[in-house]
């Protein structure tokens, strides 16, 4: 007897619903509700065919958001989002395993639309704002190992709060990284970090958070001020989750750091110079120690940014002593090449005490070098 395959498909999926449906008519959200609504509970259909199972859900109350955690047996877990539409519709926002702790530990969410206290030793720390937390139990489920916590803030979901039973709390401010022991007594201030780390709920994620003091202390930055000369920037908020090839110049063809290998995630602050034929100058952090400063595509800027043309000068100059080329001129001085004495160069721009030039060749590329080293070709003229 022929099967009709399409049929069985359809009554196993009907199945699968079913079943899951009744599994998160378990789990109610705040009291609100003991069903999931009907098209997020189609939506986790497939992970459950994977072998996924529902181990928590939660409406923020008040608010137009869903967050759920599937946990398959091997440990991995994943955090699905939910938006409800101007429609009346929910719909899938984000999928992620970066902000939720992974084993087979059981992963709950608590959600609260007045914000959150932190009591810190003598201090307290609040936020009054929605939130929403995503906690690890111990195996006896009798209290939390590992707390990732994010407020809802103009329309974002950002990093607050980071714990581990194991290593210490961490408080995320914009501008601004706080560390506490963590000991039965309550927390125990170690020290704070001035920089940044990504808070956005899209792009952030558990392994970006330094697990240390001392370790933030070397990967937390700032963006620099730039010192006096014709070179500006600005601060710009790019989309996270992205990287891109650097080069020391607006083009493929330039020279690239890092042996060829300079790349900028846009996790972290990136500063704008301007761009030149569809290429943008930028500054980033590799660490608190070193920064670079390229050029990626001009396609890299979010739609609603936008920077000037970078306005450069074209003036023929000689290096007069062999000379470091660097792309971080305001840091570590790295070397991106060498320029021998009597090196013909391009007088672009200047920053503080470094004249910015491009060096011709098959391979062009552009740097900084010390203003000492160099001088404009007519003024050489004029004294010989």
């Amino acid at each position: 007897m022929k099967r009709n395959w399409t049929g069985i498909r359809l009554t196993v999926m009907l199945i699968l619903a079913a079943c899951l449906a009744m599994a998160l008519g378990c789990a109610a959200a705040d009291g609100e509700s003991a069903d999931l609504p009907a098209e997020i509970s189609t939506d986790l259909t497939k992970a459950v065919e994977d072998g996924y199972v529902l181990t928590d859900w939660e409406r923020v109350p008040g608010e137009n958001w869903l967050f759920a955690v599937m946990q398959k047996d091997t440990g991995k877990n994943v955090l699905y989002v939910y938006r409800l539409k101007n429609d009346g519709a929910w719909k899938r926002w984000l999928r992620t395993e970066n902000v939720v702790p992974q084993g087979t530990k059981k992963v709950v969410l608590t959600a609260d639309a007045k914000g959150s206290v932190h009591q810190l030793a003598s201090e307290t720390q609040s936020v009054k704002y929605p939130v929403i937390s995503i906690q690890q139990l111990n195996e006896t489920g009798e209290y939390t190992e590992r707390w990732i916590e994010f407020c809802l803030y103009k329309g974002e979901w950002l990093l607050t709060w980071w714990e581990d039973f194991d290593y210490c709390a961490v408080r995320v401010k914009s501008d601004e990284v706080r560390y506490y022991d963590t000991w039965q007594e309550g927390y125990r201030f170690q020290g704070r970090v001035q920089g940044s780390l990504q808070r956005d709920l899209r792009y952030a994620g558990i392994s970006q958070i330094p697990h240390s003091l001392k370790a933030a202390r070397q990967g937390v930055t700032t963006a620099p001020d730039i010192p006096g000369g014709t070179l500006k920037a600005e601060q710009i908020k790019f989309t996270g989750g992205k990287k891109y090839e650097v080069y020391s110049g607006p083009g493929e063809n330039y020279l690239r750091g890092a042996n060829g290998k300079a790349v900028v995630s846009t996790n972290d602050w990136l500063q704008v110079f301007g761009r030149e034929n569809g290429w943008i100058m930028i500054q980033y952090a590799i660490d608190k120690d070193h920064m670079r400063i390229g050029w990626i595509p001009e396609s890299a800027l979010p739609k609603d940014a936008y920077t000037e043309t970078l306005w450069l000068e074209a003036i023929p100059a000689r290096v007069t002593a062999r000379s470091v080329v660097t792309d971080d001129p305001l840091f570590s001085c790295a070397t991106l090449k060498t320029a021998e004495e009597g090196t013909e160069v391009t007088w672009l721009a200047t920053m503080g005490d470094w004249a910015y030039v491009e060096i011709a060749g098959e391979q062009p590329a552009r740097g900084f070098i010390l203003l000492k080293n160099v001088q404009i070709l007519e003024e050489a003229d004029e004294k010989g």
